[in-house]
């Protein structure tokens, strides 16, 4: 079992690093472009209808964990609208490889590492953390 295990990590850990992850890379920098950088407004998702390539098209109900609510989108996927690349569009991150029934704003990734980079052994980790996070989005603090 555990060599199993370890042949699936390794897998998935390659098919992350070679396949999802170089095929985000444009539709991040678009969204950091769109956004200006997480400082606007992510755009609302428009109402997603089945793609018309001629390839069957999957519904995928995912939640998505947001700084302030959690709520869920409907994607349909196929092979020339994958998951991951649309959840970027729209500033979430997936949390599995191809139909990821749960995702993660950009945002809120951005604020737990600046938050894991600061924590120990600084106690005022929470207020730093902020500081920076909301400074890179032009909020300036005296």
């Amino acid at each position: 079992p555990t060599i199993r295990h370890s042949h699936w990590r390794y897998g998935a850990a390659h098919k992350w690093n070679t396949i999802i992850l170089p095929n985000l890379i444009h539709p991040y920098m678009a969204f950091c472009v769109a956004t200006n950088s997480g400082r606007d407004c992510v755009p609302s998702p428009p109402k997603m209808n089945p793609c018309s390539c001629g390839e069957p098209n999957v519904r995928l109900e995912v939640t998505c964990v947001r700084l302030k609510c959690v709520d869920s989108i409907v994607l349909y996927v196929c092979k020339c609208l994958p998951a991951p690349r649309q959840l970027i569009e729209h500033g979430l991150f997936p949390c599995a490889l191809v139909f990821p029934k749960l995702t993660v704003e950009l945002d809120m990734l951005e604020f737990a590492a600046g938050l894991f980079v600061n924590l120990a052994p600084n106690e005022m980790a929470w207020a730093v953390t902020l500081t920076e996070f909301l400074s890179t989005r032009g909020y300036i603090f005296t």
